[in-house]
């Protein structure tokens, strides 16, 4: 299994730092341009979260790949993934959260289901 593991990130490459890099540098980059171009581009910052919602969901995949089963760790960051796509998304189309609260009680309540559907 180790193996397996070893060839999909290599050199046992963890996501998450490379995530948490990519995001920081991205909201950076975006912060900077505001400051030289003098000029807002708004919610373009959530950009810089993207890649957070994507190494949570690629973690979850390769472990799904890997086990062949749904554990409670994958289904936190399939949680984590989601809100976090949810939230960018909301954030770059302006969204009103008022009106789009509810999205975030689907995702949960989709997420309990997967987990009630993982456990057989």
């Amino acid at each position: 299994m180790n193996t397996r593991n070893n060839r999909s990130q290599p050199h046992g490459m963890n996501i998450w730092p490379l995530a948490a890099g990519a995001s920081t540098v991205i909201v950076g980059l975006i912060f900077l341009a505001e400051n030289l171009l003098a000029t807002d581009l708004d919610n373009l910052w959530a950009l810089g979260l993207l890649p957070l919602a994507i190494g949570a969901l690629y973690e979850v995949w390769q472990r799904r790949q890997a086990t062949g089963r749904i554990t409670a760790t994958m289904i936190a960051g399939l949680l984590f993934g989601v809100t976090m796509a949810l939230a960018v998304s909301m954030s770059l189309f302006s969204l009103n959260m008022g009106e789009m609260w509810p999205i975030f009680l689907i995702a949960g309540g989709g997420t309990a289901m997967l987990a009630a559907w993982g456990g057989r």
